[in-house]
């Protein structure tokens, strides 16, 4: 009797290993379809950080940072995985882990490529209708043609690495991730432009002042921006951030006024305006914000599925 009882047992439990095994292999592969389903243009964008600076307890008293504080943090990296989505009907789970079990048989586990990761971050923006400038114009529609299309939303992951496993990360994403994600994802990203750099600002808006904000806006900072021939995108955040707000400055070059290292908001006008009209913009803007951060990214196109290294053109 206890016999038989071990038996039932044992092919219980195998029984329930293995819908657990299929339904994990499942999931991921419903995860991959929800990413298909939601990219913009078949490819997304990978990126690390080489510069931030926070306006932590106003912006005229501002406090620079880098993203590797405090001093024990010195050396870890933050890779950023970029998505331009189309909708956000499909949104899925996880990031790395989905094309580990779809590498080769000898690539490294995820339970490996877990190790590397000290810590992750997702947020989904979306774009405000005619809050972008290309090609010194401010672009009315949201499916209106943009240098960089990063999408009506947007989906952003930030991982931090471990300092003594960049090598191994950068050699997996590479090796592994970048080839298995290919094999998955359609190569229809033929008018997707990468630029070389992306210079994101989060702005956590004074609910007090949202109105004025949105005014200041449409009536200084979009004009500005494309006086000053400036390529931006505004994106108002769904969820995974305390900033209200995403502006997201693409560029090709570190003399560009993006690649600035002051506040790109204070760079602009500056550029924009007479001196005095400058510091009046600055002051303005300080009144509505709580705090915001500034962050400038590398992408790495060899990191980047779908890409195939192709950077931007006039």
């Amino acid at each position: 009797m206890n016999r038989g009882y071990r038996q039932l047992a044992s092919q219980a439990l195998a029984l329930l290993l293995f819908f657990s095994f299929a339904q994990g292999q499942s999931k991921d592969d419903r995860n991959v379809e929800r990413l298909v389903k939601s990219l913009n243009d078949g490819s997304w964008l990978v990126a690390e950080t080489s510069y931030s600076i926070n306006y932590r307890t106003g912006y005229l008293d501002l406090t620079q940072v880098t993203l590797n504080s405090p001093r024990s943090e010195i050396g870890n990296r933050w890779y950023w995985l970029i998505y331009p989505l189309s909708n956000i009907d499909n949104l899925w789970d996880g990031d790395l882990q989905l094309f580990t079990d779809k590498a080769e048989s000898t690539a490294t586990s995820w339970d490996q490529v877990s190790r590397y990761v000290a810590s992750e971050q997702r947020c989904v923006y979306m774009l405000m209708p005619g809050w972008s400038v290309s090609g010194g114009k401010i672009v009315g529609k949201t499916t209106a043609r943009r240098r960089y299309d990063l999408g009506e939303y947007l989906r952003i992951a930030e991982i931090r690495v471990r300092k003594d496993k960049i090598a191994e990360f950068e050699n997996f994403a590479i090796n592994q991730m970048v080839p298995a994600a290919n094999r998955v994802v359609p190569r229809v990203g033929v008018s997707t432009k990468a630029p070389r750099f992306i210079r994101t600002l989060r702005i956590e808006v004074n609910m007090r002042w949202e109105p004025e904000f949105r005014e200041f806006v449409k009536k200084y900072f979009l004009p500005t921006a494309a006086r000053t021939k400036t390529e931006v995108s505004i994106y108002h955040t769904i969820y995974g951030s305390d900033a209200n707000y995403l502006f997201v400055f693409p560029f090709e070059k570190e003399a560009d006024l993006a690649a600035t290292g002051e506040r790109v908001m204070s760079a602009l006008w500056q550029k924009g305006h007479p001196y005095f009209k400058a510091l009046q913009l600055d002051g303005l803007f300080a009144q509505m914000i709580i705090g915001a951060q500034e962050t400038i990214t590398r992408v790495r196109p060899e990191m980047s599925p779908g890409f195939n290294n192709r950077q931007a053109r006039g």
